[in-house]
């Protein structure tokens, strides 16, 4: 389980086809100190309020440090055939406007995730010993997708969420 407290994030986007294979994030965090996905790779968790019980995970996905690149205005990850637990794509790049902050993008598809009609959903990175963690996304569903809402209450953004 990732620290209890982490640098916050901000959800942008946090959606779900309906089969539930496919997951799309991405977000905006300032980079903790020791953050470093070309060092230490990447550490994804996707879990259902509270964080806390082992059994809200939805996806945890450990993603080497050989498996990204860097390019002029990024860090990516890409694996086409998704062997690790279905993550095609990692990006993470500058935000110009803010400066010592990134931009995350995470595409996933592979087997149906394990996710209720709705709730509150969470995102954890980690890299070396750093992490961030994200607000906690409502969830609801539509006859097309799963759509999590940005949490406009960032006041507990980073904090682990249960007991």
């Amino acid at each position: 389980m990732p620290p209890a407290q982490c640098a916050p994030a901000g959800v942008l986007r946090l959606g779900v086809t309906p089969l539930r294979e496919h997951l799309r994030f991405s977000g905006e965090f300032p980079i903790p100190p020791g953050f470093d996905p070309l060092v230490d790779g990447l550490g994804v968790e996707v879990s259902y309020e509270p964080e806390t019980d082992p059994t809200n995970v939805v996806l945890i996905a450990q993603l080497p440090a050989s498996g990204f690149t860097r390019t002029p205005k990024s860090i990516r990850y890409t694996d086409s055939r998704a062997t690790i637990n279905g993550v095609k794509l990692v990006s993470i790049s500058d935000l110009p406007a803010q400066p010592g902050f990134k931009r995350i993008k995470i595409n996933r598809r592979g087997a149906p995730l394990t996710i209720p009609m709705s709730g509150v959903l969470r995102v954890v990175l980690t890299s070396g010993a750093a992490c961030v963690r994200s607000c906690g996304s409502t969830c609801d569903v539509s006859p097309t997708r799963i759509r999590c809402a940005k949490n406009l209450d960032e006041a507990l953004c980073g904090t682990i969420s249960g007991p």
